[in-house]
């Protein structure tokens, strides 16, 4: 493994921490002398002492490069979507006492259909929901938000929503 030192922080670190500065037309890469922690560090410094001209900066190249922001943004919404829904999540659970869910954003991205797994209803305006046992934590499925409910307030009990949907039949006149 290939490593170069920090002029900044003087680390001895892997070549892959580093910024490719360029290209050569034999196929190796130049790196920056800094290393990305060091120039993000670097760069959070100057925004910080600069916030004005930061501003002004930022709102500037978005004015300019409103397409290309666009897609930034689109990409991001899509790539930080199962974060989101998996922090929220979490959240819920550390207030609501019961046991987070155990999946990863990753196995979350990976199962994603667009549809609730319990009536099929595709996603629209109202995002789906993540499902998992409150007492093991073990990811279910993604619902939409009327089923996740359901099966809520049912205390996830089988027997109640089987007795249900046996109470809604006989009422309905069905046998």
């Amino acid at each position: 493994m290939e490593t170069k030192t920090c002029t900044k922080c003087s680390e001895i670190k892997s070549v892959r921490e580093f910024t490719v500065k360029r290209k050569r037309a034999d196929g190796t890469v130049s790196v920056k002398r800094e290393c990305r922690q060091c120039i993000a560090k670097r760069s959070r410094h100057w925004r910080n002492s600069n916030r004005e001209k930061s501003r002004v900066q930022q709102k500037a190249w978005g004015d300019a490069h409103k397409e290309l922001r666009a897609a930034y943004q689109k990409k991001d919404r899509i790539k930080h979507r199962f974060i989101r829904a998996l922090s929220r999540s979490h959240f819920a659970a550390k207030y609501g006492n019961y046991q987070k869910c155990s999946a990863t954003s990753d196995e979350l991205a990976m199962v994603f259909t667009g549809y609730c797994k319990a009536c099929g209803v595709k996603e629209g305006n109202r995002k789906l929901c993540i499902d998992h046992c409150h007492i093991t934590g073990f990811f279910r499925g993604w619902l939409c938000q009327t089923c996740n409910r359901i099966l809520g307030l049912s205390g996830d009990s089988e027997q109640r929503l089987l007795a249900l949907a046996a109470f809604l039949k006989r009422a309905n006149g069905v046998t």
